[in-house]
């Protein structure tokens, strides 16, 4: 493997293990990024060990890290809700995108494939969430922003997202078609990730972690 994967995967380890030390001083919000962060660094392993020690195709583990890395980062976002319209957006994104993963990996996407269609359908909610949630926090002139553990995450997710987006819907495509292009793309796919992985790692240690709770009044 490349040296930059490795430099990737050693550096995700890294913040997972600092998100641990940290754990008890991160809000509610932060632990679920954390739990991300740790499920997507065990799903990295695996896929590393299974891949290029006993020769496994990991195209399964796609889809159940795609479904959990949704899941933990809706429930973040969810902490963080402007309004209750954003509260239950999150919630029923989640609902229909579930009902199509769940259908896609019995028809259209079985577990032999890659999960481009429910990949890539958790990249935009995730993307467009991750939009609403910055501009929350910019509008807000009560916020500084470089403090403020909202802005760090949005933005690593907003990076991961529109990074990825391409080679997440076209991956079996390219991965049949132009093997030269697929490498470029991954190769630039963990640079980025170092780079989302880094905003991670600031939003844990701003101080205070609990900073950027929203309160908003329900209406009558």
């Amino acid at each position: 493997m490349p040296l930059t994967f490795y430099l990737c995967l050693y550096f995700i380890t890294l913040v997972s293990v600092i998100g641990i030390v940290k754990y008890k001083h991160l809000s509610n919000s932060l632990r679920f990024i954390e739990w991300y962060v740790v499920s997507s660094v065990i799903s990295a392993w695996i896929e590393h060990v299974l891949g290029s020690y006993y020769h496994i195709h990991t195209l399964w583990l796609f889809h159940f890290n795609t479904f959990i890395e949704l899941l933990l980062v809706l429930f973040a976002l969810y902490h963080w809700r402007s309004s209750e319209l954003n509260g239950k957006l999150l919630k029923w994104s989640f609902y229909v995108y579930a009902i199509v993963w769940i259908v896609g990996m019995f028809t259209f996407e079985p577990l032999t494939m890659s999960d481009d269609y429910s990949g890539s359908i958790s990249q935009l909610i995730q993307l467009g969430f991750s939009i609403w949630l910055l501009f929350t926090v910019l509008e807000d002139d009560s916020v500084i922003w470089k403090n403020d553990p909202r802005f760090w995450v949005a933005s690593g997710i907003i990076l991961y997202c529109a990074s990825t987006f391409f080679l997440f819907s076209l991956f079996d495509v390219l991965l049949s078609k132009s093997s030269q292009m697929l490498r470029t793309l991954t190769y630039l796919n963990w640079w980025f990730i170092i780079l989302t992985y880094i905003f991670y790692l600031r939003a844990f240690l701003c101080k205070p972690a609990s900073a950027g709770i929203i309160t908003f009044r329900r209406s009558k």
